[in-house]
């Protein structure tokens, strides 16, 4: 989950959150704005593939801020995977990949914030705040739940 101020332009997926060790987040996890830097909208990468995409969509305006959480799950052993964001408390894509990421996340692997740890450039455009990384898969409840408590924080 985090908060983010976005501003438009930029370098090409702009890493709000970047645990992994190389391109297309490699033995970790990132969060990321597309490609089109003009979208507003996310993405999340897991073990070398991409795991879930708001595609070409736009979500929330430049210059707001706005909550997204991300929740990502294996559904069963065959390595099918959901992936829901929620923006501002709302579920608003739910993505399910069937493929087995080619590099599974690692503990020991670095993590950055607005930038990826392994190289200079993908630096995030705008404001960060508000970060959380849970262990577990949360609920749609708790999802709103937590955005309810920190939007007055925001002016949301």
């Amino acid at each position: 989950s985090v908060w983010f101020n976005a501003t438009s332009g930029g370098d090409s997926y702009q890493r709000l959150i970047d645990k992994s060790n190389n391109g297309s987040a490699r033995y970790g996890f990132a969060v990321s704005r597309p490609q089109n830097s003009t979208v507003r909208g996310i993405e999340l990468y897991v073990g070398g593939t991409q795991r879930l995409t708001s595609g070409f969509s736009n979500y929330y305006n430049f210059g707001e801020w706005v909550n997204v959480t991300i929740t990502c799950d294996i559904v069963n052993v065959t390595n099918d995977w959901r992936s829901t964001a929620y923006f501002n408390g709302i579920s608003q894509v739910t993505d399910n990949r069937t493929t087995t990421p080619p590099y599974w996340p690692q503990i020991t692997t670095n993590a950055a914030i607005g930038t990826w740890n392994h190289s200079t450039a993908r630096e995030f455009k705008g404001n960060i705040s508000n970060i959380a990384v849970y262990n577990k898969v949360l609920s749609s409840t708790e999802v709103s739940q937590n955005f309810n408590v920190l939007r007055g924080r925001f002016g949301i």
